[in-house]
């Protein structure tokens, strides 16, 4: 019986052994005998049991990866992927030492080719080579003598763990790049990529298709400039306790790199490149048990690479944002972003010869891509001046280290700036009638024909947009310096050469010819059954339409119900349902090309009516609904107006027309005689209200989007999003995010409501929210006649009711607006309504006791420049202690 029971022991002991050695091997090691394999499970742990290795499918997809990932949490966190472009389809992976040496990934039988290598050249043999998982979350391939043939920490993919080293080593030609997932469910690199440029003085990029995106640097001796200062935002959000790090730079001959490293040792943090928005994020594993973003970049607007061009600065507090450098004046008023040019061009003999130049101080600024820039490690700043002045090309000077009162100098060379052109325009005109062409009057490229407008303020003709040799027919603003052009007739079809006629065709309709009439039009107004040809006039109205009337006056055709990229003061935008008319603006291609581009508007009429932008068919952007006066979410401009009392610009009338024949939104500026217009940007993907200025210049009174948040549904469905926090995203009260780390995919209900329970009075109810933008309008329904009690009986009688809001808030409020479904694209900003949002009795009893037993309750008190409060914004976590 002992025997008996002995036996038994033993053999359960070597069941144990046998599992362990083909499921975990030797902790946190491969060697040349062993090997995990994906269809029994496999995988290894680092000695401290923080990181494992091992087979996994991202999300929702069924591909089989190698990769790493955190260990011991709630969510997996995967920081590293081997087989990331050559995914497996089934579970037959096998992660070994090949016959080579390498570290290798097969699919089956070892003798195949493996889907991916170390591939490392002359390697040690087979059983001298291992492969260990180390506590930093390092998977390094060691030979006997424990040096280290090939490191996971070399070749990264989207996450920096700290004592990662980040840049280029120039021995060995090693070059490294973190590039974003393709998706959450699809690891192959994405768009979004960072690497370190080591031109000048050492910068950290990130970039979008290759194209520079975001910056930090130079190094200052303890700090990347430009990076956020996380201790500042700290005492100002004392409510996230979380240590900080630790930021060093080497640059020598050998390698330039990065390092971060918490200061407080334990804490588990990650750098992370996300895939979707497009972000660089700190991440910490909080107590709460969850990830908290704790800093991400780029963070605004100005933090965005280059936003206002060469030779001009950034600054996100100020109305217009962007202005010229002082000395310099920008080369197209409207266009802050394509460059400023030197006011005055020094001539080379002129340099350093003590005729009165210097420099002034500019404070608090992110220091200049320092790619054209010289180190002078031994100057003081005396010194430094001496020497900038000595070159014509030099344009300034900073502090290279500024620790022990500063130390050192960088200086920066000049920019390539092209030449400018002066574009003369030739008044001459190839009519009778001003703003006319009827059936035997027309305009013609090769005559420099144009008509204008009786006021003068437009004039139409052809025209060669930015350096495009292409000749187009177009309205723009007569009698400024800088041609503004408002409408383009043939955007999608130009003339290659100045033979176009501009004309009233022999079918009545307005056409574009190229050479003779009798050739089919590359452009016409297309109206069937317009009246004949001598009693169809085109006409160019001081409002910059272009009409096509008949002789009894009425409009057959106008520009106006087929914008391009402008909206004119006046001008109806949205849709007509008798004439199936829904129209939509486009931006330019780029400033040389008028095709549509990628970033389009229109008005969207489902539930209450909403003004849209989308990148590429996908919304980009919303303002509404209509509260009355405004369009909710858009920034109330006489509030900024009162912070920046030196731009004396005035406002605009917003007026919404919403029946069963047609929606519409129309502005107008409140002063009549002001030269205003709202227009697509090309490039950088906003609208913009331009004014012209009594300094001859177009100023930007507004665009959109502004800011993080105001972009479409950054943070997801059920969420809200909070420019002025630290963690801009959060889950909406009754709401708990579904992926803790990706606040931007989804808030899932925390307890879900069954249909019987819904109206039966147990204690549901709603939570006001004060200062938000409303959720996107498609899924509501509008009670006109209601006040807000009845609108809450209304809404507490369906399960699928979650909130409602005002209506028209003039005159103490009017009539209501509720939502039926999920609420998306929310945000906290000044101008905004109050929401109230519909909660179970267990929320409810949570905001209106605001002590809980097993709850903290975080309140965020959000001051705008008044100093008075707005808002509250209210942040649940599980207490874990």
């Amino acid at each position: 019986m002992g025997c008996n029971r002995a036996l038994l022991c033993i053999s359960s002991a070597l069941l144990l052994l046998f599992n362990l050695f083909y499921s975990f091997l030797a902790i946190g090691t491969i060697t040349g005998t062993q090997f995990i394999s994906d269809s029994e499970n496999g995988s290894i742990v680092s000695s401290d049991g923080n990181f494992k290795l091992g087979f996994f499918s991202p999300g929702k997809s069924q591909a089989r990866y190698v990769g790493i990932w955190v260990n011991k949490i709630s969510e997996r966190m995967v920081v590293w992927v081997a087989n990331r472009k050559t995914p497996i389809k089934n579970s037959a992976g096998i992660f070994k030492i090949g016959g080579d040496g390498n570290l290798a990934l097969f699919v089956g039988n070892e003798s195949s080719t493996p889907l991916w290598s170390t591939n490392v050249s002359a390697v040690a043999p087979t059983q001298t080579s291992t492969a260990r998982l180390l506590d930093s979350g390092n998977l390094a391939l060691v030979a006997d003598n424990e040096a280290v043939i090939w490191q996971s920490f070399d070749h990264p993919t989207d996450t920096l763990l700290p004592g990662m080293k980040f840049g280029l080593n120039r021995k060995n030609g090693l070059n490294q790049v973190l590039s974003c997932w393709k998706s959450i469910d699809d690891p192959t690199p994405g768009e979004i990529s960072s690497r370190v440029d080591p031109r000048g003085s050492p910068q950290l990029f990130m970039y979008k298709k290759s194209v520079p995106y975001w910056r930090a640097g130079p190094w200052n001796g303890h700090n990347l400039n430009g990076l956020p200062d996380l201790a500042t935002r700290l005492q100002n959000h004392k409510a996230v306790q979380i240590d900080l790090v630790n930021l060093t730079l080497l640059n020598n001959d050998n390698e330039t790199y990065i390092i971060f490293q918490p200061r407080k040792g334990d804490l588990l943090s990650i750098i992370r490149l996300e895939p979707i928005i497009g972000t660089s994020k700190r991440l910490v594993w909080h107590e709460s048990q969850r990830w908290v973003t704790l800093g991400q970049v780029p963070r605004d607007f100005c933090d965005e690479y280059a936003r206002c061009g060469t030779n001009a600065i950034c600054n996100e507090d100020m109305l217009v944002r962007c202005g010229c450098l002082p000395g310099f004046e920008p080369s197209y008023p409207q266009d802050w972003y394509l460059k400023c040019l030197e006011t005055r061009k020094k001539k080379p003999d002129e340099c350093g010869k003590g005729d009165g130049e210097g420099f002034v101080r500019l404070e608090s600024v992110k220091l200049p891509d320092a790619w054209n820039s010289t180190i002078y490690g031994n100057m003081n700043l005396k010194e430094c001046e001496r020497e900038c002045l000595k070159s014509c090309d030099c344009t300034g000077y900073a502090i290279l280290d500024v620790n022990e009162g500063g130390q050192g100098c960088i200086a920066w060379a000049l920019l390539c700036i092209s030449s400018a052109l002066l574009l003369l325009f030739n008044l001459f005109y190839s009519f009778l009638a001003i703003g006319t062409i009827t059936g035997t009057q027309f305009i013609s490229d090769s005559e420099n024909g144009s008509i204008v407008s009786s006021d003068g303020n437009f004039k139409l003709g052809f025209f060669s947009p930015g350096k495009s040799q292409a000749r187009y027919v177009g309205i723009w603003v007569n009698k400024i310096s800088e041609r503004m052009v408002v409408w383009v007739a043939n955007r999608k079809t130009p003339i290659k050469n100045s033979a176009g006629i501009f004309k009233i065709g022999g079918d009545g309709n307005l056409a574009l010819f190229v050479g003779n009439e009798s050739s089919t039009p590359l452009w016409s107004t297309n109206v069937s059954a317009v009246a004949p040809t001598q009693t169809s006039t085109a006409r160019l109205l001081d409002s910059g339409n272009l009409a096509l009337v008949a002789d009894n006056e009425a409009v057959i055709w106008q520009s106006f119900d087929h914008p391009t990229d402008t909206l004119l003061p006046g001008m109806k935008f949205g849709l007509n349902r008798k004439n199936g008319l829904n129209q939509v603006l486009s931006c330019w291609k780029s400033i040389d090309d008028p095709t549509p581009g990628e970033i389009s508007s229109r008005v969207d009429p489902r539930g209450s009516p909403q003004l849209f932008m989308y990148k590429k068919s996908v919304p980009y952007w919303r303002a509404g609904p209509w509260n009355g006066h405004n369009l909710n979410g858009l920034p109330d401009l006489a509030t900024r107006l009162q912070n920046h009392k030196a731009v004396q610009i005035d406002l605009v009338n917003l007026t919404l027309l919403n029946n069963d024949n047609e929606t519409y939104i129309i502005f107008q500026p409140r002063k009549g005689d002001l030269l205003s217009i709202i227009r697509l940007e090309p490039i950088i993907g906003t609208s913009k209200r331009l004014v012209w200025h009594e300094s001859q210049r177009w100023v930007t009174l507004g665009q959109v989007p502004r800011d993080f948040c105001d972009e479409y549904a950054r943070c997801g469905t059920n969420a809200i999003c909070n420019e002025d926090m630290l963690v801009r995203c959060g889950c909406l009260p009754g709401f708990e995010p579904s992926y803790p780390q990706d606040w931007y995919l989804k808030c899932l209900e925390t307890r879900k409501k069954k249909p019987d329970e819904c109206g039966k009075g147990d204690g549901e109810g709603f939570v006001r929210l004060e200062s938000v933008k409303l959720p996107d309008a498609w899924n509501s329904t509008i009670y006109g006649n209601m006040n807000l009690k009845e609108c809450e009986r209304e809404c507490l009688k369906s399960c699928d009711c979650t909130g409602y809001a005002i209506l028209d808030v003039n005159e103490g409020g009017q009539g209501c607006i509720a939502w039926y479904g999920e609420l998306t694209d929310m945000r906290y900003y000044i101008d905004g309504q109050h929401f109230y949002l519909r909660v179970d009795a267990v929320e409810l009893g949570i905001y209106k006791s605001m002590i809980s037993s097993s709850l903290f309750i975080f309140i965020y008190r959000l001051f705008f420049h008044n100093g008075s409060l707005n808002s509250l914004f209210y942040m649940t976590c599980h207490n874990t202690v």
